[in-house]
């Protein structure tokens, strides 16, 4: 059997999540939901428990099987394997905002959490972060919406009132292993696993983890983290794929091409 990820006990300390020791801590966030998506566009689909990939994904959902929209060869980037969001954070900007409200799973992120502020999982990038007892993952970007997850949702401006709060990117790691999980035999690590994550499971950021060089944003241009109604045209100028370069990603991946 894979390796479960129990809950495990968290502090907030600065805006980021630290284990603690003493026996007075308590829950802090906690996963409240789950989705997978088969390919690009389909429905996102509720799940209680998955299986972490690491270099991969998760197992079942669109990135690990390469049929995400953003799976094309020349749009690598690792924080694809699974995406977090703090839906406290979301309710907030919908709530300060005046947005309509809408369901969790519209947001196509993997992992929902409660107990955590938008603000709180924002500083989780360039860190690792424990899932469980077993599960890892480094943060590599805030996951900013796009314009057509805002057409999709049916939800005008939604882009500029939720651009800091959609959560962050993350590449999964190899899971923790303890010294006595190798006791029965094979572990989650030694079949290519990176463990089983689930509905009620804690996360915590891992002390001493924060390497700004390990960030990855693949090919991203400075504009992509520019909330829309801050661009300058000279910013939306270099966000336009010149025509040579289109056609060379065409040629390389045709697939992933037709797919973005």
């Amino acid at each position: 059997p894979s390796l479960p990820c129990g809950p495990i006990v968290t502090r907030f300390y600065n805006n980021i999540m630290t284990t603690t020791t003493n026996g007075k801590a308590t829950i802090g966030a906690t996963i409240t939901s789950i989705f997978v998506s088969r390919e690009a566009a389909a429905p996102m689909e509720s799940r209680q428990s998955v299986t972490l990939i690491p270099g991969k994904g998760i197992e079942g959902d669109r990135y690990a099987l390469r049929k995400g929209t953003y799976s094309a060869r020349f749009m690598y980037e690792p924080g694809r394997h699974l995406t977090m969001v703090s839906a406290d954070g979301i309710i907030k900007a919908i709530k300060r905002t005046g947005l309509e409200p809408f369901d969790m799973e519209a947001l196509r992120r993997n992992v929902v959490l409660r107990g955590i502020s938008a603000r709180a999982v924002n500083d989780m990038v360039g860190h690792e972060v424990r899932i469980g007892e077993h599960c890892r993952v480094f943060v590599h970007r805030q996951t900013v919406p796009c314009k057509y997850r805002e057409a999709a949702c049916g939800r005008s401006g939604m882009r500029n009132k939720l651009w800091d709060a959609c959560g962050v990117s993350c590449e999964i790691l190899s899971p923790i292993i303890a010294e006595n999980d190798n006791a029965g035999g094979t572990s989650a690590s030694e079949r290519g696993l990176g463990g089983v994550r689930r509905v009620g499971d804690g996360v915590v950021v891992i002390p001493n983890t924060y390497k700004l060089e390990r960030i990855n944003v693949g090919i991203k241009p400075h504009g992509f983290f520019i909330r829309p109604a801050n661009l300058t045209l000279e910013d939306v100028k270099k966000m336009i794929t010149p025509p040579h370069m289109a056609a060379l990603a065409a040629v390389w991946d045709p697939e992933g091409f037709q797919q973005v």
